[in-house]
């Protein structure tokens, strides 16, 4: 019962979550963010800046090919089960 409640709301969860619009407003929020502390000329050097540099996020090929993804990716699983053997104890 349990794992069908849990796959039943994952899968909800999965379909209605729309990331690429949660991602639009937070670029627009934090451009306005930028703004208001740091005022209209320095956000917009900055975004030239990043223009002109090409400088843009790894997709996920990107990430499986470096060796210290990996590494991480055991590090963190190994504290997870420490954390839970501990917590159960």
């Amino acid at each position: 019962m349990v794992l069908i409640l849990g796959s039943i709301n994952s899968i909800f969860f999965i379909i209605t979550i729309n990331e690429p619009k949660l991602t639009e407003q937070a670029i627009t929020l934090e451009r306005e963010y930028k703004v208001h502390v740091r005022g209209e000329e320095s956000t917009r050097i900055d975004e030239e800046a990043a223009n002109l540099s090409g400088v843009s996020g790894k997709d996920w090929k990107a990430w499986l090919g470096k060796g210290t993804f990996y590494v991480h990716g055991i590090v963190y699983m190994l504290v997870r089960v420490a954390v839970n053997v501990t917590m159960t104890v």
